[in-house]
C-alpha cells in the first residue's frame, strides 16, 4: 500500500517569545503529523519557559475530523510546554466555526493580525 502524499503546509518561526505558524492549503493527517513534529522541534530547540503563540491561517486551511484532533493534541502540547496565549488569525467562517465548536476556547480569534499581535503583546 502507498503511503499518502501529505497536504498542507505550516512554516514556524519567532519574534522574541512569539511563536508565530503561518499555515497554507487544506491538511491530511500525513500533513497535520509533520506539522506537528515541526512544530514540537520549534518549541524544543527555543526552549522558552513562557511564550505565547500566534496562527495566520490561509483561506483554505482546513482539515478533516481526525485532523482537528491532532490539532487539540497539539494544542494541549502547546500548554504544557510553556505556551500562555494563543491566537489564530482567520479568513473564513469555517475556520471560526471549527475553532469555536471543536477547539472550544482554547485560543482568541481574530481577522487581523495586527490586532493579534497586540493583544497577544497585552497579555503579558
Amino acid at each position: 500500500m502507498k503511503d499518502m502524499e501529505k497536504h498542507g503546509v505550516a512554516t514556524f518561526s519567532w519574534q522574541e517569545n512569539l511563536l508565530v505558524i503561518k499555515v497554507y492549503g487544506p491538511f491530511n493527517e500525513e500533513g497535520i503529523e509533520s506539522a506537528f513534529e515541526q512544530a514540537r522541534q520549534c518549541v524544543i530547540n527555543r526552549q522558552a519557559q513562557r511564550w505565547n503563540r500566534l496562527e495566520i491561517l490561509d483561506n483554505e486551511t482546513l482539515g478533516s475530523p481526525a485532523v482537528v484532533n491532532r490539532v487539540k493534541d497539539l494544542y494541549a502540547w502547546f500548554e504544557e510546554n510553556g505556551c500562555e496565549h494563543a491566537a489564530v488569525v482567520v479568513s473564513n467562517c469555517v475556520q471560526i466555526y471549527v475553532i469555536e465548536e471543536l477547539l472550544q476556547g482554547q485560543v482568541k480569534i481574530f481577522h487581523d493580525p495586527d490586532a493579534a499581535k497586540k493583544w497577544l503583546s497585552e497579555q503579558s
